[in-house]
């Protein structure tokens, strides 16, 4: 049985799972490759309300209008109208393209606001009849590009309606006009990265050479935060990332992650400073997933011992704040290390170990904060099979993960690494968090921890193992991920 959640072959764990090898350029892949690829940015851009889709008229519908509004004779929603400041998106209301969304996860409200450098009048509606209102229509580039690729992935998707194939001439005429598109957005989003970039550098002087307007600063810091966060939304991309490397972009943001960033101190400011590290490290971190080349020119600007330190440093801010520095700052490591030997040892050289294990002895006296735990314990596990890796007898995408972490229990025993490990507390964090568990996703993150370190730990106390018993117990046995999960904790009682 296996996790259905994680398929037990990550990627990040199966290189063959990677849709390009390493250093492919996505150009050069066979254009039907490309095509995919392209649906996917422009599916993605969608979900993110980067295209206006209006309600296509319905014949038993007037005006494209919804059965349900019909029914309660209520107008469609107003064109959204977006500002400088976060606004609620309304259920069914057109959001025009390009601007900056974000999505409650608890609540479900989606809220939208202008990127920075838009222009709200860019966005104010027309009226093309008395009761149809309609945003303007699409001005900028990459707007007017989207609009493109729409039809003509429809007219390959769905080729001639008659149902005979389309000629291989029109689809190759197609397949060069959405890889123009494609380079046209690779071209718009570089050069905003760059625009990002600048101003990220800018607003990091002005904050350090202002040393008197308090409310300045405030205005200062909160724009800082905005473009980190703008800066966030287009890196997820690989490419993207790898191109920021060329930008020499990581030293700067490295910059704002670890170091002074503003020359006034205040109870208001400082919360602020701290939320611009904890943007920045986002934005490394999310640059450095699954991305090698990146790992690397990141782990040539030195940043270890600088994140060590901001993590380890006294917290003079609101605990909620200070948690989500350190928390992030956990991520980045996690996304540095990960099967980057160099940095590995590098970080143990620089006693990371001592220095993020040192974190459980704070917790311990406000465990609370799971989220904090399960950061940690990542970056052990990340720690934990990459030591171990050299010795495998079999490749990663040949196991299942049960199968992979069994064979990886002897090989951790036999290391220096798990011992500190066990010395620093992490047996004891392990049993705590699986003893205390809340959701079936803490079950499994400390339960692979703890079968790593089964031969490592100690016994696992009587009370650890009653909680998990029951907790399997529990498990649905007809569902694939919780029979997964609960082959994983009977294997952990048997360890």
């Amino acid at each position: 049985a296996g996790y259905t959640s994680r398929n037990f072959k990550t990627k990040a764990e199966n290189p063959v799972c990677e849709l390009f090898p390493s250093g492919t350029s996505s150009m050069k892949v066979f254009p039907l490759v490309l095509l995919s690829a392209i649906a996917f940015v422009v599916r993605c851009q969608a979900d993110n309300a980067l295209i206006v889709t209006e309600a296509k008229p319905d014949s038993d519908t007037p005006s494209g209008r919804s059965d349900d509004q019909l029914a309660l004779n209520e107008p469609p929603p107003p064109p959204f109208l977006p500002t400088n400041e976060w606004q609620d998106v309304l259920p069914g209301q057109a959001v025009p393209a390009g601007l900056h969304i974000q999505l409650d996860m608890q609540t479900g409200v989606k809220q939208a606001k202008l990127m920075p450098g838009q222009n709200p009048e860019d966005y104010l509606p027309t009226a093309t009849s008395a009761d149809q209102p309609h945003l303007k229509p699409a001005t900028t580039a990459e707007q007017r590009r989207l609009q493109d690729i729409g039809p003509a992935l429809a007219q390959l998707n769905d080729g001639p309606s008659n149902g005979t194939a389309m000629d291989p001439e029109r689809v190759q005429q197609l397949t060069e006009h959405m890889a123009k598109l494609w380079d046209s957005m690779v071209q718009d989003e570089n050069r905003m990265m760059l625009e990002l970039l600048q101003s990220i550098v800018k607003l990091h002087h002005d904050c350090l050479a202002n040393v008197a307007d308090d409310n300045q600063a405030q205005d200062q810091l909160l724009e800082l935060i905005q473009h980190l966060e703008a800066l966030e939304d287009l890196i997820h991309q690989t490419d993207n990332a790898r191109d920021l490397v060329k930008m020499q972009g990581f030293q700067p943001l490295l910059a704002l992650a670890t170091q002074p960033i503003s020359s006034i101190n205040t109870p208001v400011t400082k919360p602020l400073v701290a939320r611009v590290h904890s943007a920045a490290l986002v934005v490394l971190g999310a640059a450095m997933q699954n991305n090698r080349p990146v790992q690397t020119a990141v782990l040539e600007q030195a940043p270890i011992a600088p994140i060590l330190d901001l993590i380890a440093q006294p917290c003079d801010v609101p605990a909620r704040v200070c948690q989500t520095v350190v928390k992030r700052g956990l991520f980045c490591l996690s996304a540095l290390l990960r099967h980057h030997g160099n940095a590995s040892i590098q970080f143990l050289n620089l006693r990371g170990l001592e220095t993020t294990m040192a974190l459980w002895e704070k917790l311990q006296a406000d465990p609370t904060n799971k989220a904090l735990l399960q950061k940690l314990s990542t970056l052990m596990m990340d720690l934990l099979l990459l030591a171990t890796k050299p010795n495998m007898t079999k490749v990663d995408h040949e196991m299942q993960r049960l199968e992979y972490l069994q064979m990886k229990v002897p090989l951790v025993a036999g290391l220096v690494v798990p011992q500190n490990m066990k010395r620093l507390g992490l047996c004891d964090l392990a049993d705590f968090a699986l003893n205390t568990y809340e959701d079936m996703n803490s079950l499994e993150i400390f339960g692979e921890l703890r079968l790593l370190m089964s031969r490592v730990c100690d016994p696992m106390p009587l009370h650890v193992s009653s909680t998990i018993r029951q907790a399997t117990e529990r498990l649905d046995v007809d569902d694939e991920y919780e029979q997964g999960l609960r082959t994983l904790l009977e294997a952990l009682l048997d360890a």
